[in-house]
C-alpha cells in the first residue's frame, strides 16, 4: 500500500515539475520579448535631449537645415504617466527617462 501511495505521489511531483517548467520556459520567452521590444528602437532617449530638425530648400534645390532643441512643455506628466512609469520601474528595475 505504501509503494503505491509513494509512486502516485512521485507521479504527481513529477508532473507538477513539467508543469511548472513550462511556466517558467513560457514567462523567460515572454520577458525575451518585452525587452526586444523596449531594444528595438534603440537606446531611450530622454526628452530634453531631443531635436527636431528643419529643413528648407531655394529655388536652386539647395538645402539648408536648422538643428532646434524640442519642446519639453508638449510632454506632461498626469497620473496616468506616473502610474505607467511606477509599473516600469517596479517590473525592469530602472527608471524611465522623460
Amino acid at each position: 500500500m505504501q509503494n503505491d501511495l509513494a509512486a502516485a505521489k512521485k507521479g504527481v511531483a513529477d508532473l507538477k515539475s513539467t508543469y511548472t517548467t513550462k511556466i517558467a520556459e513560457a514567462f523567460a520567452e515572454g520577458r525575451f520579448i518585452k525587452n526586444q521590444l523596449r531594444t528595438s528602437n534603440g537606446p531611450r532617449t530622454l526628452v530634453s535631449d531631443l531635436k527636431t530638425t528643419s529643413c528648407s530648400t531655394d529655388q536652386f534645390y539647395g538645402t539648408e537645415c536648422v538643428e532646434e532643441d524640442f519642446d519639453d512643455a508638449l510632454f506632461t506628466t498626469t497620473t496616468a504617466t506616473k502610474t505607467i512609469d511606477t509599473a516600469v520601474t517596479a517590473d525592469t528595475g530602472a527608471n524611465v527617462p522623460r
